[in-house]
């Protein structure tokens, strides 16, 4: 592979585990509207998807109810559920080591931008980011094309054949396609690694130790 200058990295099930909190958010807020609480096996599909596409693809919610169910669970999210979470395994050192090579890293995630920011200074790593790039809290920038689009927007000096896209999920994989840059996929998220098979992914890789032998 060619190497790569920017390295677009999404945050849920890439960067950060952060199943519990988002399936326990999930949950609070299907109750809510009064449908039962979901398996843990159905609420991990969810970690990942932006949350409207959730609750209207998966639970049906009709689409008079979306922009208020995720303003639901944010609030939920927000107050007790975004530290509900942890970095994967290597994930830092992984991290550290790519900046002190001269990448530039980039959070690309469907996670609200300022979620993600307080995520990344609560675990101490805000600083490797050259810059995060995450939902707008409306329908403007919500799938991972478009926050992929307005990172480019944001910084029209970065070039997409420079840059490459890691992601956990299909959702990643068509994001990445659809804004034309390349893709790797990780085995250790959220994903179907048989869906991931399926896509354009340069590699699947199994650990973040791994994302650095791929890069470099």
């Amino acid at each position: 592979m060619t190497p790569k200058k920017n390295i677009l990295i999404d945050m849920d099930g890439t960067i950060i585990d952060s199943a519990p909190g988002v399936m326990r958010c999930i949950n609070h807020t299907l109750v809510h509207y009064g449908i039962h609480e979901q398996p843990t096996d159905i609420l991990r599909k969810c970690c990942g998807p932006p949350l409207s596409s959730t609750f209207r693809d998966r639970f049906a919610l009709p689409e008079e109810s979306i922009a208020e169910a995720v303003s639901y669970y944010r609030q939920e999210y927000n107050a007790r559920g975004i530290f509900e979470c942890d970095l994967f395994p290597g994930m830092k050192e992984c991290l550290t080591t790519l900046k002190d090579m001269g990448y530039d890293l980039v959070v690309a995630s469907s996670k609200h931008e300022a979620a993600c920011h307080r995520i990344l200074e609560h675990f101490g790593i805000e600083d490797l980011f050259f810059a995060v790039v995450g939902s707008s809290g409306d329908v403007s920038r919500e799938t991972k094309t478009e926050v992929i689009e307005a990172f480019y927007e944001l910084h029209p000096d970065r070039k997409k054949e420079d840059s490459i896209l890691i992601g956990d999920t299909i959702y990643d994989a068509e994001g990445a396609k659809n804004a034309g840059i390349d893709f790797a996929a990780v085995s250790y998220g959220y994903g179907d690694e048989d869906e991931l098979n399926m896509t354009d992914a340069l590699t699947i890789i199994e650990s973040p130790e791994k994302i650095v032998d791929y890069l470099v």
